[in-house]
């Protein structure tokens, strides 16, 4: 393959994710502004999260995709705050959380990347530093990032 085909066809893959790299920049700065502005959230990591892992750049069934991983990124927080107010953080934390979070999103119907990002999510919420506000300005966070990037 020649330097020009290769970089014809980089060119072509760009221009298919211009817009969806676009939508998830936007979403993730919008996402970010409404935590920061409208919420008060001093740092709020799970709002420009949600919104980018909810946008993601494949294109096919995407809103159905989007609103899936949005469900997923908000339960994912939310088991983990609730989990570790009542364990704490740690190593076997960690293990105990994503376990109850992936079964839980699985007896709720949950299939695929839903799945994993619950799990990542919940490991997130257990590993990152927690302020006072943590828990529901983390899910309320998660919410506004999966509602941004549904929009």
């Amino acid at each position: 393959m020649d330097l020009r085909s290769s970089v014809g066809e980089a060119l072509a893959r760009v221009r298919v994710g211009a817009w969806p790299a676009v939508q998830c920049g936007l979403g993730a700065s919008g996402a970010w502004a409404f935590a920061t502005h409208v919420l008060g959230h001093q740092r709020p990591f799970f709002a420009p999260v949600a919104a980018v892992v909810a946008l993601g750049v494949s294109g096919g069934g995407r809103l159905r995709r989007t609103a899936e991983l949005a469900v997923g990124v908000a339960l994912g927080v939310a088991i983990g705050d609730l989990l570790v107010g009542l364990i704490g953080q740690g190593a076997w934390q960690v293990g105990v959380v994503v376990v109850v979070a992936l079964l839980l999103v699985l007896a709720l119907g949950g299939t695929g990347l839903a799945v994993t990002q619950t799990g990542l999510q919940a490991v997130f919420v257990v590993v990152l530093p927690r302020s006072p506000q943590s828990g529901l300005h983390r899910w309320q966070d998660a919410l506004v990032g999966g509602a941004g990037a549904l929009l």
